[in-house]
């Protein structure tokens, strides 16, 4: 083991001690008690004998060492002791600081939430409002468009009433032309509005081929009916020209004598 190796354990062995707390105190208080006689020795221009001299003399007593002992025993035993009973003593203070702390920090946030609950309630109410704007709005749109609506529709009915008017009046006028026919032909009964009205629908609802051959069944030429096809047949049952018998066969109704008579009619002023 070489010089410098002993040097350095010395070193490592005095730097474990000095972090032991008594050491480290005792160091302290030490330098701190014996000030006087270090600066001496490390400032003073006066000889090293006359140094060690004055030290020796004035500083190397029993106080030198008791004192800086006794202020780290005190410091390293004492001190904890009475931190503690410090800490101890005002664990109900930094109780009663950290309850305030909280009690601040819950206060707050109380705030904010009941500002926040506002600013929620506002913000519903002016959605709110607006809500009810748009729906006012629309209703009256509604409205006026229902207006709008009804007299459109009113316009309609005023001009279908007018047109209807108009038909009923051509309608009358074709079966007033035809009424003198109708009772010229010798019916022989007296002839109201709804058979004239029936005559004529009628009349009017068979096609020409349809009306010859009413004039074959009206006649009653057996061999003519025969060759007339089932849906002229049909369409003279389903207008009350015919009516068919107990035995089956056919015979012609009061108004199919009345369309008969208008089939004449018009055959007549045909030619």
């Amino acid at each position: 083991m070489t010089i410098a190796d002993l040097i350095k354990d010395f070193i490592d062995t005095s730097k474990e001690r000095l972090k032991t707390p008594i050491s480290g105190a005792f160091l302290w208080s030490f330098i701190v008690y014996n000030w006087r006689p270090i600066f001496l020795m490390l400032f003073s221009d006066a000889p090293i004998e006359d140094k060690i001299t004055v030290i020796n003399y004035e500083y190397c007593n029993f106080w030198a060492l008791f004192f800086p002992f006794f202020i780290a025993l005190f410091y390293s035993l004492l001190v904890p002791k009475l931190m503690l009973n410090i800490d101890k003593a005002l664990v109900e203070t930094k109780q009663e600081r950290v309850d305030n702390n909280y009690n601040a920090k819950e206060h707050e946030m109380t705030r904010k939430i009941d500002l926040a609950r506002q600013d929620f309630l506002l913000k519903n109410v002016q959605s709110g409002s607006k809500e009810i704007d748009d729906l006012l709005s629309q209703i009256e749109s509604l409205k006026e468009t229902n207006s709008q609506i009804t007299i459109a529709n009113q316009n309609t009915i005023d001009q279908l009433n007018i047109a209807l008017k108009k038909a009923n009046d051509s309608l009358v006028g074709f079966v007033g032309q035809d009424e003198n026919k109708i009772k010229g032909k010798g019916i022989g009964k007296k002839v109201d509005s709804t058979f004239q009205f029936n005559a004529f629908f009628a009349f009017n609802n068979l096609t020409y081929i349809e009306k010859e051959g009413f004039k074959v069944v009206r006649n009653g030429d057996k061999v003519g009916i025969t060759k007339l096809p089932n849906s002229a047949l049909t369409k003279y049952l389903s207008e009350d020209l015919i009516k068919v018998n107990g035995t089956g066969s056919y015979f012609v109704t009061d108004l199919g004598e009345a369309v008969y008579e208008l089939i004449i009619s018009q055959d007549d002023e045909n030619t």
